[in-house]
């Protein structure tokens, strides 16, 4: 989706491919919220059931809206498809930087995700708030994934992927510092900001360094980093827990890795 959209939105698919992203978040608030219902009523067969016809119900209609598309090309601002070969990128210095980014980006990420709740029931806090935490995370992420798909449009990726590390800096550093219901509440609604903030921005720092002729591959291999680091900021996570009863190391860690992260963001060569 990621390169169809940044191949015909050109200088303004920053923001088409935020709110494409976005999409995953009104997803996942719409339709859980209303499987949920059917779990409780009828069971897990029957939300295996609903799955199944809403995609058959999205597949015709995703037809329809590739086949307009193709008809309906932006001649204006489409780029022209050229670039570097995979194995040249690799071989730069801005492509394992972006591995490192991403990186540290998705460790960050599914550590969180995972463990937010069982952070917060530690915590006290009460089961319905510690079970929500994650649905309001997921609506400050429809905020921050299409801000920082329009800012780049303006000013590249590089600025609003700082400016997303430099809230989880301060924010890690909050909740290393205090565990209070109240900065519970702030650390899942500020995280939630970034939490899908870089997504759209993958696409748009591999077409701006590397060019459009292999942004599919290129943008897949970074996404894989992002993805493998994610398994392992998960695993981290319940390895700290298990050895000291808590997550205060594991935030203190992520805490030094978004400082980690901000300085390489800055040290990614900007658009060619």
């Amino acid at each position: 989706v990621g390169v169809m959209l940044s191949r015909k939105f050109g200088k303004r698919a920053g923001f088409a491919n935020a709110i494409a992203i976005s999409g995953m978040g009104l997803g996942q608030l719409v339709i859980l919220s209303g499987l949920s219902l059917v779990l409780v009523e009828a069971g897990w067969r029957e939300v295996f059931i609903w799955l199944g016809l809403i995609n058959l119900a999205a597949a015709p209609l995703l037809f329809v809206g590739l086949r307009r598309a193709g008809h309906a090309t932006d001649t204006l601002s489409q780029p022209e498809v050229t670039g570097m070969s995979p194995r040249a990128a690799i071989r730069t210095r801005a492509f394992w930087l972006l591995i490192a980014v991403y990186g540290v980006c998705g460790f960050q990420d599914f550590f969180v995700s995972v463990h937010v709740v069982a952070f917060a029931l530690d915590q006290g806090i009460a089961p319905l708030l510690a079970g929500n935490l994650l649905a309001f995370m997921g609506l400050a992420g429809l905020v921050g994934v299409l801000a920082t798909g329009r800012w780049s449009d303006r000013s590249g990726p590089v600025w609003p992927t700082f400016a997303c590390f430099i809230i989880r800096i301060l924010i890690f550093a909050l909740i290393a510092t205090t565990k209070s219901p109240s900065a519970i509440a702030i650390f899942a609604l500020a995280y939630g900001l970034t939490y899908w903030a870089t997504a759209p921005l993958t696409v748009i720092f591999v077409r701006d360094i590397f060019g459009s002729k292999n942004l599919g591959l290129l943008t897949g291999l970074i996404t894989m980093g992002h993805h493998a680091a994610g398994g392992l900021g998960a695993l981290m996570g319940a390895a700290f827990f298990d050895t000291d009863g808590n997550y205060q190391s594991a935030f203190l860690l992520m805490f030094a890795l978004s400082i980690v992260g901000s300085v390489f963001t800055l040290c990614i060569p900007r658009a060619r």
